[in-house]
């Protein structure tokens, strides 16, 4: 592709050399591939400028997601893989990692698909709906149990 327009370039200096010699005489041709020219650079550069912000912002939203949902979470404590603070802690990061408004969504959806037990869904929904009452970008911690 670059090879045409090296050559498109070359003819059309040729052709401007020729018309230097013809002064007054004004080549449409050649300002029509000028144009064309033009602006397939200038949208080859916004394509290319589109691709690497969608690029960018799929890399920063793959880092910010959390390594376990909340329903993997459960299952890894009830195995006993977790302990209940770890489980505390990374539930929390993961409830951090939800947008407010979509959280109780996502927490309904957990608990219908029976991945999310009641007694944890009622739990993790109360820290989720201090969390929108404060407005709060973290999730309060629970209070220690006595």
């Amino acid at each position: 592709m670059s090879d045409v327009l090296i050559s498109a370039a070359q003819s059309l200096l040729a052709q401007s050399a020729a018309q230097v010699a013809e002064p007054g005489a004004f080549d449409w041709q050649a300002y029509a591939i000028w144009t064309a020219v033009v602006v397939f650079l200038v949208g080859a550069t916004l394509i290319l400028l589109r691709y690497v912000r969608r690029s960018t912002i799929e890399a920063e939203t793959d880092a910010a997601a959390p390594l376990f949902d909340l329903g993997e979470l459960c299952e890894l404590r009830d195995r006993g893989e977790l302990t209940q603070e770890q489980y505390e802690r990374l539930s929390d990061a993961a409830l951090a990692a939800i947008p407010p408004l979509s959280v109780l969504t996502e927490l309904r959806e957990l608990r219908d698909s029976g991945r999310l037990r009641v007694p944890d869904y009622d739990k993790l929904r109360a820290r989720a709906v201090e969390r929108i009452k404060t407005g709060d970008a973290t999730v309060a911690k629970p209070a220690p149990a006595e």
